[in-house]
């Protein structure tokens, strides 16, 4: 939203900085610094009677159990979601496209972090290794083919050996380029 900013930079002339790339993203990682920082003092009594686990003892030692906190990447992302739509180019895919992979990995790990919290299972427990590499894996492929069919987001040359010009795989067509 703060690059609409750039647009009255013919009437006062330091608000160009919005166009660059460079500043808006260390205004972005500024502000969700800032934001996760000042959020996590509030809510870490809620996170430690709500999202805490009693981890599996190492040892056989009669010990008591180190405490475990979990959902603490909750703020995290908020932080990174809220700050990337307010310091982000809003009409651009490719943002949607990061939001969208990087809610569904959060998903999992909430899911993985609930799992963990409302069976009270081991630290080695909640969503199985297997299925996590499968999700993530499933994410990752439709995050690629979304930027892949997004009209100027990557242009992707190969090259090959016995070949003077390199293949185009050019995005948001089916075509290759020789």
């Amino acid at each position: 939203m703060l690059y609409l900013l750039a647009d009255w930079s013919t009437h006062f002339g330091p608000l160009r900085l919005f166009d660059y790339v460079t500043f808006r993203s260390a205004g972005a990682f500024l502000t969700a610094f800032l934001l996760v920082v000042f959020a996590i003092p509030p809510l870490l009594p809620f996170f430690r009677k709500h999202c805490v686990q009693r981890s599996a003892r190492t040892d056989d030692a009669p010990q008591q159990k180190p405490v475990t906190p979990l959902m603490g990447g909750v703020v995290i992302i908020a932080g990174i979601i809220l700050s990337t739509l307010f310091w982000g180019k809003l009409p651009e895919r490719t943002l949607f496209v990061f939001i969208i992979a990087t809610l569904a990995l959060m998903g999992l790990g909430m899911v993985d972090d609930i799992i963990k919290t409302r069976y009270l299972r081991s630290e080695k427990d909640g969503v199985k290794e297997r299925t996590k590499l499968i999700v993530q894996a499933v994410v990752a492929v439709f995050a690629i083919y979304a930027l892949y069919k997004t009209h100027g987001a990557v242009t992707m040359q190969v090259y090959c050996p016995f070949s003077r010009q390199p293949f185009q795989f050019l995005p948001g067509t089916e075509n290759i380029a020789v």
